[in-house]
């Protein structure tokens, strides 16, 4: 998933998460596995269509929410929190209707202490091969090249990430700026007609690397080279509303300063917009009147924020729906399950696996989304062996911030 903005800590829905699962206590041994519920004699087929139709639920809801920030800027900077929330309530309130036990649903905090630890045992014992995996597909199927630096984690403020909806807009003049990974990516429109746009970058003490669109570089080293240079300004010319797009790197420095000229008038302010939400300029960084510039300042204070976000925006309200209440409700249907050394893996596992997999692949429409189906199927083990989906959260905000820690050094 596209990496969630600091505004979704603004919500309520942690705290709907925390309520709800402090409301059961845990009959779970502890010591060992949980068992599964017996499914029900009278409707053996029953959870499974529930669970399907609570499912298909939710993902018709995510998909309306997705597209719906692709037209509102609202939606667009709320969209994951708005997600973790059908992904909260939805099985909440169902469970809460039904009368049924949260803590057999391992809605519990009940042995919280030994869930953390194997989590994070998990999360250490699985991180080389992760990294290993990770490092061949940057390299060997998207062609990326690692370059490990310290600086590579002075990053960007978080509402500059992910790339905006809308990108294929050409009716009026716009000018897009987002980071993933290591890199920052520009896309601009001059709209209909004859202009000239001008886009001014400055690393304030550091270098730009132009990876793509140096063409449009005015300056002969930048756009013959491809030098590094600490100020750069993209000039393009056009006759008709086509897409520019550029990427590049920022090293060193404490920040960039972007400036936008349309037909030589400063339109910074007016026309550039910032990140996935597509923000104004005032709200992603300090606009500067005088040099009419945004500057997006960098700096290591991402990464606390960044763990409170896996653990309370995605991981949490994930596990919830997934492990807490679907492979719960599946595996009243399925109880059986394959032994494979300390491991288990069963239908109810397997297919909340790849329920968990479309439900990405939902809201982001990248075969590549369809991946988690692997490390889900060790979050099912984890929900059974630990008796609480506490252990599954931990478990998988550690993924997303290895993916975190190792994307920063591929370009």
């Amino acid at each position: 998933m596209h990496q969630p903005t600091d505004a979704a800590l603004h919500t309520p829905a942690s705290c709907t998460i925390i309520r709800a699962v402090s409301d059961g206590h845990s009959d779970t041994d502890n010591a060992g596995d949980s068992k599964p519920e017996p499914a029900d004699a009278g409707w053996p087929r029953r959870p499974v269509v529930e669970a399907l139709v609570i499912f298909g639920i939710s993902a018709v809801l995510t998909r309306i929410l997705s597209d719906l920030a692709g037209l509102s800027s609202f939606f667009a900077e709320f969209l994951f929190t708005l997600v973790a929330a059908v992904f909260l309530l939805i099985p909440y309130l169902w469970l809460t209707r039904q009368r049924r036990s949260f803590d057999a649903h391992a809605l519990t905090w009940d042995g919280w202490p030994r869930a953390v630890v194997l989590g994070l045992g998990l999360a250490a014992l699985t991180a080389v091969p992760f990294f290993g995996g990770y490092h061949l597909w940057r390299t060997q199927v998207l062609g990326d090249t690692f370059e490990f630096s310290w600086d590579n984690y002075r990053r960007f403020p978080l509402e500059m990430e992910g790339a905006p909806p809308g990108l294929g807009d050409r009716t009026r003049p716009a000018v897009y700026a987002w980071r993933d990974g290591g890199s920052v990516f520009l896309q601009w429109t001059a709209g209909p007609g004859r202009h000239r746009l001008d886009i001014d970058l400055d690393a304030r003490g550091g270098e730009i690397l132009m990876e793509k669109g140096r063409n449009y570089a005015q300056t002969d080293d930048v756009r013959r080279r491809g030098a590094p240079a600490e100020k750069v300004t993209l000039v393009s010319s056009t006759t008709g509303p086509s897409i520019r797009r550029a990427r590049f790197r920022v090293r060193g420095g404490d920040g960039l300063a972007l400036a936008v000229r349309l037909d030589k008038k400063s339109v910074t302010a007016d026309i550039l917009r910032i990140g996935a939400s597509r923000l104004l300029p005032s709200a992603a960084g300090d606009l500067d009147e005088n040099a009419h510039a945004v500057v997006l300042e960098r700096g290591l204070w991402w990464a606390p924020m960044m763990i409170l976000l896996q653990l309370l925006v995605v991981a949490l309200p994930e596990e919830y729906f997934y492990r807490g209440y679907l492979q719960t409700t599946l595996g009243r249907a399925w109880p059986a399950r394959l032994k494979i050394g300390p491991f288990h893996v069963g239908p109810a596992i397997i297919v909340t696996s790849l329920l968990f997999g479309l439900g990405h692949f939902i809201i982001d429409l990248r075969p590549a989304r369809l991946a988690v189906f692997f490390p889900s199927l060790l979050f099912g083990w984890l929900r059974d062996k630990s008796g609480t989906i506490v252990s599954c959260v931990v478990y998988h905000a550690a993924c997303n911030l290895l993916v975190q820690a190792a994307a920063q050094h591929y370009v």
